[in-house]
């Protein structure tokens, strides 16, 4: 477990390869869902790459922001959390194929990381017009709009699949950034007083 807690990333991304593989030998046999499942996987693994790994950096950006130092914080903790929520939300949308509403869950996080991204160079006052994650978030969106425009051309996906996903990944990424600042020994309370108190400045 320690192994999979310092090395997360690491260990998603073989699980999105092994994935991969798998839907390449079969890829005609896949479900158009399961397929943008697949795409969005690889998104995200090179979506967690560039916070993480290289350039990396996202996590000591929002530390910053929360005026927390990173020798105080536990990272691991913090980012196995998000492999494990990619794993569940992609895992959901990829096994129970025939619930559309499962994969707007991550169509709708695919926008709101682009938007995040973006918006994240005024809100961390950033000089150059970059955010780690940026590139790849905007690469997600783009497969998001892809399957927007599929799913609604095939007559798979309703208005209501879309308002469950948006509900769905709402409750669910709340829940996981509560659980990632408990993690960090902070209340939400405390992290919006800080964010307020820096915006003051």
């Amino acid at each position: 477990m320690a192994f999979v807690k310092k090395y997360n990333t690491y260990v998603f991304i073989a699980l999105v390869a092994v994935l991969v593989i798998a839907d390449v030998i079969v890829w005609n046999s896949l479900s158009l869902t399961r397929k943008f499942v697949t795409a969005f996987a690889v998104a995200a693994a090179m979506h967690e790459i560039e916070e993480k790994v290289w350039p990396g950096g996202f996590y000591e950006l929002m530390l910053k922001k929360f005026g927390m130092k990173k020798e105080e914080v536990d990272i691991d903790r913090g980012t196995l959390v998000v492999s494990i929520y990619w794993i569940v939300i992609l895992g959901a949308a990829y096994i129970f194929d025939s619930q559309v509403f499962l994969l707007a869950i991550t169509i709708t996080l695919s926008f709101f990381e682009a938007f995040i991204h973006t918006v994240g160079i005024k809100i961390h006052r950033l000089t150059k017009p970059y955010t780690p994650g940026l590139v790849t978030a905007w690469c997600m969106a783009a497969v998001g709009v892809v399957a927007v425009i599929t799913l609604n051309r095939t007559g798979m996906a309703a208005a209501k699949d879309y308002v469950l996903g948006a509900v769905f990944w709402l409750l669910s990424f709340v829940c996981m950034d509560i659980v990632i600042i408990a993690g960090f020994g902070k209340s939400p309370a405390e992290i919006l007083a800080t964010v307020k108190g820096q915006r003051q400045k």
